[in-house]
């Protein structure tokens, strides 16, 4: 009887032991899975991670929320860079796609991969040029850093580390580079109270249009398209203007303000990489026209105010408000195809990378590039109204969808199966 007594006793100690532990890994795995979803927006990648670990430490209700909170989760990295920007003298620039940043300052030019969060390369810097200009831009393709000095547009060549040209620009205080970096657009002060808006062939350095600017006529933007023929200009004293700059003629306008107002009221324009397409955002839309017909496409409704930017392959448009970045398939405009709430400081510099499906953007600080997942929105199959299939079948696990379409009446229906994997 004592043998069974203490056998007994031993083994209600050890399921009390047992239990005790199985207690202790839930509540851990608890705490986990909460400061997994505290972490979602700040540390995304991180939150994965947790979300994952505590599911497999105990496999609770709360676990299970945390883990399938990962599937659902459009943040996919925060990358921050430190260098300290508190006198505004850091420039900071994010390619195309978005997966490289470069970081400017006098001393260093600071290539950095976004994904990776690795130094690419680092260049020798401008020096006292970058302290002495007014305002720098960088090209697109991240290759030239326009200087604006009071004698023209020093043109640093960041790979070879020095100044290859300079435009004979006269005191210049804004630039911009069209999306190839083979134009440049400054506006100058003439010294008498007006400005001259001036078009740059970087290749020649000669002015290609040189267009004049009323008293106290304040620029809101411009854009060269990609083939170097349209230019878009946008003032507070005058609608907007179209320029065909092979001609040097200005195009009839695109769109009437329906107040009667003769200021330019858009709050941001952009050539498709084609050049076949330019997007006007008005307060309440996106208008798209063909500039070289002035026929008008289907518009977007929304109250996009910054950020208007085509996809590389321009089949997509991203828009920012202060509400959200909503993604459009420009052949489908009815709706965004992705929309990404935003709940903290206003964005800029909004890149889409196709081929990953992730779109970058920088917050308003500029020392942050944070990627959020698209999903299939831009590599999913697509189909026009007309190749619209008839039905869809859906397969029970979801990993696979059959389309049905009838292409003629009283023909062979043909139909096509697609995997997630491979759509």
């Amino acid at each position: 009887m004592l043998v069974v007594l203490a056998l007994v006793g031993g083994i209600t100690a050890w399921q009390q032991s047992r239990t005790s532990n199985r207690r202790q890994v839930e509540a851990e795995a608890r705490r986990i899975a909460a400061v997994a979803d505290g972490m979602r927006y700040s540390d995304p990648v991180r939150a994965v991670q947790l979300s994952v670990a505590a599911w497999r430490l105990s496999q609770t209700p709360e676990t299970r929320s945390a883990l399938i909170g990962t599937m659902t989760q459009k943040e996919r990295d925060v990358f921050t860079v430190f260098q300290d920007d508190d006198d505004g003298s850091v420039l900071r620039h994010l390619s195309d796609n978005g997966r490289t940043i470069m970081e400017i300052t006098a001393n260093s030019i600071t290539t950095w991969d976004v994904p990776t969060h690795r130094r690419i390369r680092t260049y020798s810097g401008p020096g006292k040029l970058l302290e002495e200009s007014g305002e720098s831009v960088v090209s697109p393709d991240g290759g030239t850093l326009a200087l604006l000095m009071d004698d023209g547009v020093r043109l640093w060549d960041i790979r070879q580390q020095q100044v290859t040209s300079t435009l004979p620009a006269d005191q210049p205080y804004f630039a911009n580079f069209s999306r190839t970096g083979r134009a440049l657009v400054t506006q100058e002060d003439e010294g008498t109270g007006a400005t001259v808006l001036r078009v740059w062939d970087i290749g020649s350095g000669r002015p290609q249009l040189r267009l004049p600017l009323l008293v106290d006529e304040a620029m809101q933007g411009s854009a060269v398209s990609a083939d170097g023929r349209w230019l878009a200009v946008c003032t507070d004293r005058r609608p907007v203007q179209l320029w065909d700059l092979e001609t040097d003629r200005r195009m009839p306008s695109l769109w009437t303000d329906e107040t009667g107002s003769k200021a330019c009221h858009f709050d941001g324009f952009d050539f498709s990489p084609d050049s076949r397409r330019i997007a006007l955002a008005t307060p309440t839309a996106v208008r798209v026209w063909d500039p070289r017909t002035g026929e008008e496409y289907p518009q977007m409704e929304t109250n996009a105010k910054a950020g208007l930017r085509f996809s590389p392959d321009g089949d997509f448009l991203t828009t920012t408000s202060p509400e959200a970045i909503s993604l459009w398939r420009v052949s489908e405009p009815d709706e965004p195809v992705f929309r990404y709430p935003l709940a903290g400081p206003l964005v800029f510099d909004v890149r889409l990378d196709v081929e990953a499906g992730f779109l970058r953007y920088l917050l308003r600080n500029g020392t942050t590039v944070r990627t959020v997942s698209v999903g299939s929105a831009v590599t999913g199959q697509w189909y026009t109204e007309k190749q619209a299939p008839d039905n869809v079948l859906l397969s029970p696990d979801g990993t696979s969808a059959l389309t049905v379409r009838r292409d003629r009446p009283n023909q062979g229906v043909p139909t096509q199966a697609w995997t997630r994997q491979g759509c």
